[in-house]
């Protein structure tokens, strides 16, 4: 060992910056003692500081719960003999020992003693020790070495975003205000104009540091690839900053089990930190590492809203709609997608920014701003209106022979925005609540008042219309209670009728026998006519209503989340759905009592890779 790696030149990293504090000398000990485990990082820094350097590998220990009696021997010999093998003048460091449990605390104490009253020869060493102290506990490592303690915070906030800015220039952290901002849109446009493909590394809830370390081991990050590490909750801050700390200041992450490094390469690894949107940033606020870094705050602005230039694509079939609708021209223009008469030339990209701004937000964006509800809002809308296209009944041509109103395409458009608009706004009310809706707290008060802002099924009438799948020239409405249906909706499905109209009224699904709603529900989701064998079901009105939404938003890629007690009949409910259409629902089944706010986590980022899956449910 000693023939292949004593003629390796000892490089070091120079860190200039004046530091009048946590002063290491020669020959003696150094105890720093906190009381906030975030700051262990900046106490590190501090003192390596102090020697003009940034810590190495070798340099530095970061105890874990893991950590061995060998591990911790071998490194205070590595700082006791470093002069006898060309390390003189080089600082070593132990941190986290209010980790290792009271055996190897006692070794550790004895062995540092040992070396220290055995070893008079050995009195150039530079070792440093941090132990973080908790409110009314003792320490034994704090109490066996009182003289040479110093309580210490380590360097500011301010002096840490300057060494990290200058040192991580390839990393940028990613925030917003709000979820649906387009921070993983923005990483991946950074990634590809540096001719990198983003690799996700995804944190989350119980993570801890040697899961952390051993999750980044089976990533396997490649040259070519940027690191997209995204955050979207922990329940260790410490240890994800720690994590962040290990592998930004030393390329490298290791467990006694366990080590991962970045890339070598000879173009810098890329890595953007993304933080999830929490109430007063909280979750960005307990990992002090990321706010030191290049930070990158996203805001709403409607001019980011990237716009596709294939003309089927759910944006540009929208608002080629919403073009004519808003020239009053939908009544006496068609809009073809499937001949050979179809559009040839799309919308410009200002065009439907402003027809997206004007009839999605309508003056209320301070609510609503979010390119997430602008998706839904769009693939709903387009997956009707494609429909609409197909329909022979609703042209032009034939509604001025068969009707007698001449605005029912504006009156099918409308209704359709505002379907569409429900299905993307529903559960969110104000900006205000979106935020409270994400946020966890233990006070019950709180926590109630935060569920309070989520609008209850009972709260809703569900108006949905759509074109019928057996009968695709047709139109139904679903709803709960035909009283609150507007007239324009009477109005569109009376325009439906032939004969005698005056004996024509809106449907009562509450009071409609189990097979009128079975003929409905097949209206709705089937193609063929053909008999199924379905399993036994209470299908009632309520239930057709649920098994709609669900549909209608698989067949518009949306993903869908079913919530309810146990045994209440969500899997009952997916399985009939699932045999009426005669496709195979991919679901996903999360565990009773998981909380709102994993379930947000999981919407926001998880699903941006199943929504590649056509038909997801999440129960």
């Amino acid at each position: 060992m000693e023939r292949i790696f004593k003629d390796v030149p000892k490089q070091t990293r120079e860190l200039k910056i004046a530091v009048k504090s946590d002063i290491v000398t020669k020959g003696k000990l150094f105890v720093a003692a906190c009381t906030d485990k975030t700051l262990v990082s900046n106490i590190i820094m501090s003192l390596f500081a102090n020697h003009g350097s940034y810590p190495e590998p070798w340099q530095l220990l970061i105890c874990t719960s893991s950590t061995t009696t060998e591990e911790l021997s071998i490194f205070i010999k590595r700082s006791f003999f470093a002069s006898n093998n060309g390390y003189e003048n080089h600082l070593f460091c132990i941190a986290n020992l209010e980790l290792l449990d009271f055996e190897l605390q006692y070794n550790l104490v004895n062995q540092i003693r040992l070396m220290r009253e055995h070893h008079d020869q050995e009195k150039d060493y530079l070792l440093a020790l941090i132990c973080c102290r908790e409110a009314g506990t003792h320490h034994h490592i704090l109490d066996q070495f009182f003289l040479d303690v110093h309580a210490t915070n380590g360097l500011s906030t301010e002096t840490m975003k300057g060494i990290y800015q200058e040192l991580c220039q390839n990393v940028t952290r990613v925030s917003s205000d709000l979820s649906g901002q387009g921070k993983t849109e923005y990483i991946k446009e950074e990634s590809f104009i540096k001719e990198k493909f983003p690799r996700s590394f995804l944190i989350s809830d119980d993570m801890d540091f040697g899961r952390l370390v051993r999750q980044f081991k089976e990533c396997k990050l490649r040259p070519v690839e940027s690191l997209h590490i995204n955050i979207v909750s922990s329940n260790y801050p410490e240890d994800v900053n720690m994590f962040l700390f290990e592998l930004l200041t030393l390329g490298i992450v290791s467990t006694n089990v366990d080590i991962a490094c970045l890339p070598l390469s000879e173009t810098p690894t890329y890595i953007f930190i993304e933080i999830a949107s929490t109430t007063g940033q909280r979750l960005l606020n307990s990992l002090p590492m990321a706010g030191y870094l290049i930070p990158k705050h996203l805001v709403w602005d409607i001019k980011s809203l990237k716009i596709s230039q294939v003309i089927s694509s759910p944006i540009q079939v929208a608002c080629n709609y919403l073009d004519l609708y808003d020239r009053k021209e939908i009544d006496t223009k068609e809009i073809l997608f499937r001949t050979n008469n179809a559009i040839k030339n799309p919308l410009s990209v200002e065009r439907c920014q402003n027809l997206i701004e004007n009839y999605f937000f309508n003056q209320n964006s301070a609510g609503i701003s979010s390119f997430r509800f602008v998706e839904i809002f769009v693939n709903v809308l387009a997956d009707q209106l494609v429909r609409l296209s197909s329909s022979q009944f609703f042209t032009v041509e034939n509604l001025k022979l068969m009707v007698k109103e001449n605005n029912i395409r504006s009156l099918i458009v409308g209704t359709l925005m505002d379907v569409s608009k429900d299905f993307a706004t529903r559960s969110i009310k104000t900006k205000a609540a979106q935020l409270e809706s994400i946020s966890m707290t233990a006070d019950d008060d709180e926590e109630n008042a935060r569920l309070g802002t989520i609008v209850q099924w009972d709260d809703s009438n569900h108006l949905m219309l759509f074109f019928n799948s057996q009968a695709p020239d047709t139109i139904s409405a679903l709803y709960r209670d035909r009283t609150k249906v507007p007239d324009n909706v009477k109005v569109l499905l009376r325009s439906q009728i032939i004969g005698d109209k005056s004996t024509w009224e809106l449907d009562n699904y509450n009071t409609m026998s189990a097979n009128a709603l079975l003929i409905k529900l097949e209206y709705l989701a089937r193609n063929s006519v053909e008999p199924l064998k379905l399993p036994e079901y209470a299908l009632s009105g309520d239930n057709l209503i649920k098994m709609a939404l669900i549909l209608l938003r698989a067949r518009a890629n949306i993903p869908v989340i079913v919530c309810g007690e146990a045994g209440c009949g969500k899997t009952s409910l997916i399985a009939y759905l699932a045999n009426m259409v005669e496709v195979e629902f991919k679901v996903l089944n999360l565990h009773a009592g998981i909380n709102e706010e994993i379930i947000m986590s999981f919407m926001n980022d998880a699903l941006k890779e199943a929504k590649k899956w056509r038909d997801l449910v999440i129960l």
